[in-house]
């Protein structure tokens, strides 16, 4: 029960019904989306399918049930490995690098009735930048880089082990490609009724330069206090969060 006058004010890292369920019940104010809203556009095979209505560069690719698919075309289309992944997963846990037949024959007995992403590796670093859907305005961080798996280390290769600011291996006309594609993203973003901070991930291709769109946070993003630390020490006065 509520021992004050004043209404408080919740905020969360990442949306849930039960959290709007509580704040409903218990007349707290969210100071987020809803999840109906997250999942709209962090879902990785509703914000692929977005994307490439929305004609933003995303890595070649298909949607499907995972048992539909057929290892040879797959293998002539996208080369060795290719990238499965789950709509919903976290950190890492729902993306699968195939190399094999037998890895994929694998992963169709466990998964074949799973709705999927099937998409092209690119090889290269990976890349963040948090932003802020705010009032007609969409305001963008510059881009960090994602610090990937170190070569000893045993945990999911799809997982990434930290951020640097500023980023490495980018290219002043990536890094603005990078913040045009955020604006557009918050746009469509804001369109649904979304506001607040989100943050997307980049595939930068080492061979060709190409910067592709790879996942939206749309929530707090888990670089969002050590970013906002950044700002403030740097000494700006209203950082992205404020």
């Amino acid at each position: 029960e509520r021992n004050s006058n004043e209404t408080p004010y919740v905020m969360f890292f990442k949306p849930s019904y039960k959290i709007e369920h509580i704040c409903s019940k218990m007349g707290y104010i969210k100071l987020g989306n809803d999840s109906r809203l997250n999942k709209m556009f962090e879902d990785k095979i509703n914000f692929y399918e977005l994307c490439k209505k929305e004609k933003l560069p995303v890595p070649k690719g298909y949607v499907g049930k995972l048992k539909e698919f057929n290892f040879g075309e797959l293998k002539k289309s996208l080369n060795l490995p290719f990238v499965i992944q789950f709509g919903r997963g976290w950190a890492g846990r729902t993306t699968f690098f195939v190399e094999t037949e037998r890895e994929f024959r694998i992963l169709i007995k466990k998964y074949g009735e799973m709705k999927v992403k099937v998409t092209k590796k690119i090889g290269g670093p990976t890349f963040l930048n948090n932003a802020c859907v705010f009032d007609n305005s969409i305001l963008v961080s510059l881009p960090a880089i994602q610090i990937p798996r170190l070569p000893k280390a045993t945990g999911n290769p799809a997982s990434t082990y930290g951020r640097q600011w500023p980023a490495i291996f980018l290219q002043r006309r990536q890094a603005d490609l990078i913040n045009e594609i955020t604006k557009k993203i918050g746009f469509v973003m804001k369109k649904s009724g979304y506001r607040g901070w989100f943050g997307l991930d980049f595939l930068l291709d080492s061979k060709t330069g190409e910067v592709f769109l790879s996942e939206n946070n749309a929530r707090l993003t888990a670089s969002a206090s050590f970013h906002t630390q950044n700002e403030l020490k740097q000494g700006v006065k209203k950082p992205l969060i404020y």
